[in-house]
């Protein structure tokens, strides 16, 4: 079993993420080759306390337990209870290295239901999957467990940290998702955001922003395929409500019903 790091080393306003497979008694970054053993958690502390370098969360592939640099914590992962059908994927890279701080919305270009979404990603042939999909009645199907990275956004880093969320939508642009999958989309994300501990739900409508964004401990981010890939995912509908989608959710996350969309 691979245990890889993540380190991101910060020079001046610049952010550089390197993955690191390994790191030895000493200290000293191995970013070549892998070992049958977990990293060296001590080094890794006393890595951290050297500058340039800054480690994020990590994630080991034990009990689902999550790594901060000088502390253990152990974190559960649960599915969502608004889940309607389950139809897992064989699709998927097995358990994440990264705590979950995203959220990624995407079209599924047809008006589908949440076992037909559920089937197009069944068979190992597709090599694609998703954490969730939500189908046009806006019932919801788990097809990758979120413990696990699914195969969504053309983006490995993306994938291992965001929760992915295959919509029922038009099969013509500009994509547009019905009210019942929209609002089904709402639900979940409030859903996701609670049990990950997140008061907040932020949309900065710019890839370099998002990607460089340093979060705080209760903040989800949203972002999106396009940023990733030549495509116009999640299709101009639903990028022109990702602002609106991120203030919903907030709201209800605060309590503030008069915002909050029906669900």
């Amino acid at each position: 079993m691979k245990y890889p790091v993540i380190q991101t080393v910060h020079y001046g306003r610049f952010h550089i993420r390197r993955d690191i497979d390994y790191l030895t008694e000493a200290g000293q970054a191995k970013t070549y080759g892998s070992i049958d053993r977990k990293p060296n958690i001590k080094a890794l502390e006393e890595l951290q306390n050297r500058k340039p370098y800054s480690a994020i969360p990590i994630l080991t592939d034990e009990s689902d337990q999550r790594i901060l640099v000088g502390r253990e914590e152990r974190m559960k992962y649960i599915n969502s209870s608004l889940v309607s059908c389950t139809i897992l994927s064989p699709n998927h890279s097995g358990q994440r290295i990264c705590q979950i701080d995203r959220i990624t919305p995407h079209c599924a270009v047809c008006q589908a239901t949440a076992e037909q979404i559920g089937a197009i990603f069944a068979p190992s042939s597709r090599e694609a999957s998703c954490n969730y999909g939500i189908g046009y009645d806006g019932r919801i199907a788990l097809i990758v467990e979120e413990k696990n990275r699914s195969w969504c956004t053309s983006s490995w880093e993306n994938d291992h940290r965001a929760i992915t969320i295959e919509v029922a939508s038009d099969n013509t642009a500009p994509y547009a998702f019905p009210d019942a999958a929209y609002a089904a989309l709402i639900s979940l994300c409030v859903d996701i955001c609670r049990r990950h501990g997140k008061k907040k739900l932020l949309w900065f409508a710019d890839k370099e922003r998002t990607l460089a964004y340093t979060h705080a401990q209760s903040e989800m981010v949203l972002s999106v395929h396009r940023w990733f890939a030549n495509k116009s995912c999640p299709g101009e509908w639903m990028y022109a409500r990702m602002g609106e989608l991120a203030s919903k959710v907030t709201a209800a996350l605060s309590g503030n019903r008069s915002d909050q969309a029906p669900f």
